[in-house]
């Protein structure tokens, strides 16, 4: 058992719902071809609460590969300034952005004519913003409509 994730789900109980070592390897593992892979280079943000799946994703990928791990304080809500100046300060290459932050993070490194080297956007993204990190950068998104 790797970890225990709890989902109300269509019913509105709560429910614990028990994830294998082999269903995150698989994720870790299809996130990592997705990203054409991870390696000593990459410096990546988390900003997730570890109380959140997507969180498995941002801890274990970087520290699977080799690449350095930036954590943000679990007691703070990010604005969109703060992971603006934190991406560029660190220098991050890879950012689990959700989309309700998104356009708003873009805008400032558009003023600020920052780029992300790369980016893992949600569902229900705009797709002219997720395209706007790829003007002369390296970068896949994987957003669901």
């Amino acid at each position: 058992l790797a970890y225990v994730i709890y989902t109300s789900g269509t019913t509105g109980n709560p429910k614990g719902v028990k994830i294998p070592h082999t269903a995150l390897i698989n994720l870790l593992n299809s996130m990592f071809d997705a990203f054409n892979g991870f390696d000593q280079s990459d410096i990546c943000l988390s900003l997730t609460n570890v109380s959140f799946d997507v969180s498995m994703c941002e801890i274990f990928l970087p520290l699977l590969n080799g690449s350095k791990l930036v954590l943000t304080q679990e007691d703070s809500i990010p604005t969109p300034e703060f992971i603006s100046r934190l991406i560029m300060e660190e220098q991050i290459t890879f950012a689990y952005i959700p989309p309700s932050l998104l356009e708003e993070v873009n805008n400032i490194f558009i003023e600020k004519n920052y780029l992300i080297h790369e980016s893992l956007c949600g569902w229900h993204t705009d797709l002219k913003v997720a395209d706007q990190w790829q003007v002369g950068i390296r970068v896949k998104h994987q957003c669901r409509t």
